[in-house]
C-alpha cells in the first residue's frame, strides 16, 4: 500500500475521528479532539522550522514539541494515519540528528538516529518514501558503525534505496542516491553518480506542500549540488545556483549551513 492510497484512506477515515464527544452523564460537551490530519499536514513545515532554529540558535525546542505532539496524537486505530504519524516522527528524528551532528554532539546524533530507525522498523508497508528514509537513516548511522561492519550496513542502506527507486523516483530518492555516492570515497567507486542524480531529481516537478505526503528534499538537493560544484572548482555556476536557491528557499537550514561554511573558509 502506497502513501497515495494511505492519504485517500486517511481523509475518508478521519471524518468521525475529529468529531467532539458528548458526555451523557452531565450533558457537557468536550472540546473537539485534535484532528490528526491537520497536525500531520503541518509537520513537514514545523520540522523545517525546527531545523532552522537549531542551526541559528542551537534551540531544539520545536523538535521536542513535534515529538511530543506526535507521541500524543490519537489516530483512534486508523492504520493509515498511524503510518503517517510514524513516518513523520522518523523524519523529524532524522532531521534532528543532522542538527545535532552540525553541533558536533555525537551522542545526541546517535540517539536520534537510533530512535528514527526504531520508529521506521514499526512500518510494515511497502512504500518508496519509507524505503528512501530508511536508506538515509541507515546511511547516516554508518559514522557510528565499527569499521568491520561498514560494508555490510552500507549494503543494507543501498538495498533500501534501490527499493525506494523501484517504487517511483522522487527528489528524495535522488537526493538519497546522491548523498550516498558523494560520501563514498572515490577509491571505493564513489563520487561518480551524485551530480547527475541531483540534476535529474531537480528536473522533477515541484510537489505540493501542506499535505500528508512528503515534499521535502528539494532545498537539500540544491545545497548538495552547489557543494559539489564548489568542491569541483565550478565556482561561477555554484554562486549563481546558490543565489537562486536562497531566493526559493530563504529558510532552508541546508542552504544556510552551506553559506555559513563558505563564509568560514
Amino acid at each position: 500500500m502506497t502513501f497515495r492510497v494511505l492519504l485517500a484512506a486517511s481523509i475518508l477515515a478521519v471524518g468521525s475521528v475529529a468529531a467532539p464527544a458528548i458526555k451523557a452523564q452531565n450533558s457537557c460537551v468536550e472540546a473537539p479532539a485534535v484532528d490528526p490530519v491537520e497536525i500531520l499536514r503541518d509537520i513537514e513545515a514545523r520540522v523545517d522550522e525546527a531545523a532552522l532554529l537549531a542551526l541559528i540558535d542551537n534551540d531544539f525546542g520545536i523538535f521536542d514539541q513535534i515529538k511530543s505532539d506526535l507521541g500524543k496524537l490519537d489516530t483512534r486505530g486508523v492504520a493509515s494515519l498511524e503510518n503517517y504519524r510514524t513516518y513523520w516522527l522518523s523524519y523529524a528524528l532524522y532531521q534532528e540528528s543532522i542538527a545535532h551532528l552540525r553541533m558536533r554532539d555525537m551522542e545526541a546524533t546517535e540517539q536520534a538516529l537510533s530512535q528514527a530507525s526504531a520508529a521506521l522498523s514499526q512500518l510494515e508497508i511497502e512504500d518508496g518514501e519509507v524505503e528512501t528514509l530508511r536508506s538515509l537513516v541507515t546511511g547516516l548511522q554508518l559514522i557510528f558503525v565499527p569499521p568491520q561492519d561498514v560494508l555490510r550496513d552500507a549494503q543494507v542502506s543501498q538495498q533500501h534505496l534501490d527499493a525506494g527507486m523501484r517504487q517511483g523516483p522522487t527528489i528524495r530518492s535522488y537526493y538519497a542516491l546522491a548523498i550516498a555516492d558523494w560520501n563514498t570515497p572515490s577509491e571505493y567507486g564513489g563520487r561518480t553518480k551524485a551530480e547527475a542524480a541531483l540534476r535529474e531529481g531537480l528536473e522533477l516537478p515541484n510537489e505540493a506542500n501542506g499535505r500528508l505526503k512528503p515534499s521535502w528534499g528539494r532545498d537539500q538537493a540544491h545545497a548538495l549540488l552547489i557543494q559539489i560544484l564548489y568542491t569541483t572548482s565550478r565556482v561561477e555556476e555554484a554562486g549563481v545556483r546558490l543565489v537562486s536557491a536562497i531566493e526559493m528557499y530563504p529558510d532552508s537550514a541546508a542552504l544556510r549551513e552551506l553559506i555559513r561554511m563558505k563564509k568560514a573558509q
